[in-house]
């Protein structure tokens, strides 16, 4: 799989053998005020698993995102981001709990070992967010010169809880595919209507339809 730190180091966990790419049409390949987005999204099994990378400032400055839904396991929604600016690397490791029922102990624990793997890293200091409440605990955000978040470490981070996402899926219980697209489309929904540090950037870009129909695609529901 073809892609940045995040994605190559997600699709090397990966456990389905078999992805199926989803046609973006138009969306795939997006620019706007000097910033040049690309989307894809790819079906691998009950997954949803989409992808952005963006690139502005003549590639002085870069993002790329890994987003995963589940239609059939009870496990949270997970996210990955990285962000480039000059010497400065942010990275997120997230957990959405878009779940059904709660997490067990096991596999808190499992994430929270992850998690105690990268505490000597600076923390990313962020504003208040309406999601706050919704990311578990065992969610990582750091932020850094290079030089501590080299290539090497985001590609550990992100393949370490890539495995950590995998081993959440294989030991979670089967679950209804209705009730588990609501509460994704309940998350969705107030993202696209309260606003998000990526939603907020695609709705000033392209405006507010252009924003839902990526959104809708990126994260399954369409």
């Amino acid at each position: 799989m073809n892609g940045g730190t995040l994605i190559k180091a997600f699709f090397k966990e990966l456990k389905e053998p078999e992805t199926v790419p989803v046609d973006m049409g138009k969306l795939a390949h997006l620019q706007k005020s000097g910033m040049s987005f690309e989307l894809s999204a790819f079906d691998a099994g009950a997954l949803r698993v989409s992808t952005i990378s963006m690139k502005a400032m003549l590639g002085l400055m870069s993002m790329e995102s890994v987003i995963v839904t589940s239609r059939e396991k009870d496990v949270p929604l997970f996210n990955l981001d990285l962000v480039r600016a000059a010497s400065k690397r942010t990275f997120l490791a997230e957990f959405y709990d878009t779940m059904l029922e709660e997490p067990g102990s096991a596999v808190l624990e499992d994430a929270a070992k992850v998690r105690a793997l990268y505490e000597a890293l600076p923390e990313y200091v962020r504003g208040e967010r309406w999601y706050d409440s919704m990311l578990l605990p065992c969610s990582l955000g750091k932020s850094a010169k290079k030089d501590l978040l080299s290539e090497e470490k985001m590609t550990e981070i992100a393949s370490s809880y890539s495995a950590l996402y995998m081993r959440w899926l294989e030991s979670s219980p089967a679950c209804s595919p209705e009730d588990k697209k609501e509460k994704t489309l309940a998350y969705v929904s107030r993202l696209l209507s309260e606003g998000g540090a990526s939603t907020d950037q695609f709705r000033k870009l392209f405006g507010a339809e252009v924003t839902e129909k990526i959104f809708m695609t990126l994260f399954g529901l369409e």
